[in-house]
């Protein structure tokens, strides 16, 4: 019962960030699901971050629904570090790639 009471609550309050978060992974869906990926490390490193950040994102969607804010915090951090990673490769793809493996 108090699991639907969460859920209830956090879909009233929450409405627009919840939908913009649906948005997102939609999104990420139809790019990580789109087509053939390039046979080579940069596309696959760049896939790799991006499939670990779509289910960080359901992750975290599924902690905060759930009440377990610290455990979401946890998650969130884990999605910033992937984004300044991804933030960092795209400025020198070919010299970044070489530097982190």
């Amino acid at each position: 019962m108090y699991i639907k009471e969460v859920v209830n609550d956090m879909e009233i309050r929450h409405s627009k960030s919840l939908e913009a978060h649906k948005l997102m992974v939609l999104e990420l869906d139809k790019y990580l699901l789109g087509g053939e990926v390039p046979n080579n490390l940069l596309s696959h490193t760049s896939l790799y971050f991006l499939a670990k950040f779509h289910k960080s994102m359901l992750s975290f969607r599924l902690l905060v629904v759930s009440g377990f804010n610290e455990d979401a915090s946890v998650i969130l951090r884990t999605m910033v570090e992937i984004a300044i990673v991804i933030a960092y490769i795209s400025k020198e793809p070919e010299k970044k790639i070489g530097q982190i493996y």
